[in-house]
């Protein structure tokens, strides 16, 4: 177990080396008994020094998984941490997480995508990549966004989260009808594959198909990338899938 003396030293010398040593001689005494100092972990990372609030998150994430999951909102405060390298460090700490505990942070880490450091774009990615693609898919604009980051760090791993995500997300297939004798715009009728009425949508025939995807998304509260709209399959031809800029009046 830490020593009385160590945690003193960490909490009140005044010498930013010693405070140090001590930061390091806490690590390697293991995860049980950096999860027996976690309160006081806690405090240090909300430290008015950038310095501290960084080894206090190294620390924190010796950890085992279980036992950081019940820290992981204190760690949360750091991901909006002015200074990058705290920043950085957060999102570090949060990767040691499960992916069901580092979901309830994944909003953030999103927004961390566009970080001016691309450091800590490339980290928020990487912790973003642990979820399954079902939850992933909520933030598909913003990793779609990374594909063609200026850094080559990022760009190449976005894609490759992009490619799994293409691959691996179940599609929910949606067939689109035109409804008959509507006066005041266009209705949409959106069934299912077991031929069950999903929605019926009233947009304009200048709407775009990525236009009624996203209210279709919007209803059925599904990622928009989830969904692949289609149309009947006309006189014996196979469906057509409602995707881009088309206008819906032109397909259905």
């Amino acid at each position: 177990m830490a020593d009385a003396s160590m945690m003193e030293a960490l909490a009140t010398s005044n010498d930013w080396r010693i405070r140090y040593e001590n930061f390091l001689r806490l690590r390697e005494l293991g995860p049980k008994v950096i999860a027996e100092q976690a309160e006081a972990l806690e405090g240090f990372s909300r430290s008015r020094y950038p310095w501290m609030r960084k080894l206090a998150l190294e620390a924190m994430a010796v950890m085992d998984p279980q036992d950081l999951a019940m820290h992981s909102n204190v760690v949360a405060e750091r991901l909006r941490d002015t200074d990058d390298d705290v920043c950085y460090e957060a999102i570090r700490t949060m990767k040691r997480l499960q992916p069901e505990i580092l979901e309830k942070h994944a909003a953030i880490l999103s927004r961390l995508l566009a970080d001016e450091d691309w450091n800590v774009r490339l980290a928020a990615l990487s912790a973003l990549a642990r979820l399954e693609p079902l939850k992933l898919s909520h933030y598909a604009e913003a990793i779609q966004d990374r594909c063609g980051d200026e850094v080559h760090q990022v760009s190449e791993l976005a894609q490759k989260v992009w490619a799994r995500l293409l691959e691996e997300l179940p599609r929910l297939v949606v067939t689109c009808r035109r409804e008959q004798g509507c006066c005041d715009g266009l209705r949409v009728s959106c069934v299912s594959m077991a031929g069950n009425e999903l929605m019926s949508l009233l947009t304009t025939p200048e709407s775009t198909c990525d236009e009624l995807r996203q209210k279709a998304a919007e209803v059925l509260k599904v990622p928009k990338l989830q969904l692949k709209l289609l149309t009947p399959g006309y006189s014996g031809s196979r469906p057509q899938e409602l995707v881009g800029s088309p206008r819906l009046a032109d397909l259905l």
